[in-house]
């Protein structure tokens, strides 16, 4: 009798395995109803994100440097040397870039904030506080953590807008010597308002403090020159004195003085959240969790009929 082949590919090692693909085809064509109920679900679930949530805006504004003007008012006109004034123009420079730079650190200054709450007012809708119909007063919203009183909500003040302007007022370079500054907001007319306040305020500062320093240095060379017994000290006193004068008058006349407008913040159109792949992100997750929680079904009532047969 012809001894009969054995067919190497029926031993177990040799079995068909599935693929990923075909395990998840074949998951798919088992809890197809409740994927089909998941993105039904999911589909109404981003539709109610979309709608119900706020929507926000950005308002965006962009900056360069400004030189004042004081600084080639000031240069001494009598010193025509190539390397005097190849040096001063690098002074400038860096007057420039350093001013620019003062003004960004003033963003989120206490001193920033309290000037912006007591011209502009921002607060109420900075911090979105609500009138109390009691007593009249503007009041930060309770969160669940505060209600509880697990985490108290911090007192409006400077502080806390200063808090709050340095964590949604962003400044990014552009490119080289160009930089973005942009705020996001519920309120896009307040989006803009602010960032156009914000700018006004700073360069106001900037002017204020260049002119007390302006101020002093003429009141201590005044009195210096006063003192001066030595012609060479006087002359020297005297040069000194024209050029902070000259500075002083730049600083009366010449406008911008630390940061100059390119595109000024207008009131922003476009949503920036929440985007329309949010809801659509909403949907998936709503889907995925309906298949997991069929096959996850469908696996137990496999076991468990498994176990039935076993005992039987």
């Amino acid at each position: 009798m012809k001894r009969q082949e054995e067919n190497p590919c029926s031993a177990s090692p040799c079995a068909h395995h599935p693929s990923l693909s075909e395990v998840l085809l074949a998951s798919v064509i088992r809890c197809k109803g409740a994927l089909g109920l998941g993105l039904v679900v999911g589909a109404v679930a981003g539709y109610l994100v979309l709608a119900y949530t706020p929507p926000t805006y950005k308002a965006i504004m962009t900056l360069t440097s400004a030189a004042s003007g004081r600084e080639d008012l000031g240069l001494d006109r009598k010193a025509r040397d190539d390397q005097q004034t190849s040096f001063k123009g690098g002074l400038r420079k860096l007057e420039t870039l350093t001013k620019f730079a003062m003004g960004i650190e003033l963003i989120s200054s206490v001193r920033l904030a309290r000037i912006l709450e007591e011209k502009h007012h921002i607060s109420r809708q900075l911090l979105s506080l609500r009138q109390n119909p009691t007593s009249g007063e503007w009041e930060r919203p309770q969160g669940l953590l505060s209600r509880i009183s697990l985490l108290p909500s911090p007192p409006v003040g400077p502080d806390l807008l200063a808090q709050q302007i340095s964590q949604r007022v962003k400044v990014k370079m552009k490119t080289l010597g160009v930089y973005e500054v942009t705020f996001i907001d519920r309120d896009p007319v307040f989006a803009a308002e602010l960032l156009t306040a914000l700018y006004q305020e700073v360069e106001a500062l900037m002017v204020e403090d260049a002119r007390a320093e302006n101020r002093a240095l003429v009141d201590h060379l005044t009195h210096a020159m006063a003192e001066a017994t030595d012609d060479n000290n006087r002359q020297a006193i005297t040069d000194l004195l024209r050029d902070a004068q000259r500075q002083q008058i730049a600083l009366e006349a010449v406008k911008p003085y630390a940061w100059r407008l390119l595109d000024p913040p207008s009131r922003p159109t476009e949503r920036q959240s929440p985007a329309r792949s949010f809801g659509l992100a909403v949907m998936a997750a709503v889907a995925l969790a309906f298949w997991l929680l069929a096959e996850l079904f469908i696996c137990l009532k496999t076991r468990s009929q498994r176990r039935k047969n076993d005992a039987g």
